[in-house]
């Protein structure tokens, strides 16, 4: 039985998004969508509705995932969780702003 959670992936390294999303798959979430940037993950916001954002934080583009996250929740709502190997302070602080 499928979730009724949609999660819109955002990670620009295409084998790694295919391994999220079959790992949420395998979990029973429904995967609404991929994006690999900030530009397409809000583009997609729209039609793939989803209830959370499961992101990398550092994607293609001068925006990165905090961005994308910071950007989609002030405009939607719409919270994430982050993915990444990055864990300087810096990095950890901005991600905070997010919640």
């Amino acid at each position: 039985m499928t979730s009724n959670i949609n999660i819109l992936i955002v990670e620009d390294e295409k084998n790694v998004a295919f391994l999220i999303s079959h790992m949420l798959k395998n979990l029973n979430y429904n995967v609404a969508g991929v994006a690999s940037s900030y530009a397409e993950a809000l583009k997609l916001i729209e039609s793939c509705k989803p209830d959370l954002i499961l992101t990398d934080i550092k994607i293609e583009g001068e925006k990165d995932g905090i961005d994308t996250a910071l950007e989609i929740k002030k405009n939607f709502g719409i919270p994430a969780i982050f993915i990444t190997a990055y864990s300087d302070n810096e990095t950890v602080e901005r991600a905070k702003e997010a919640d």
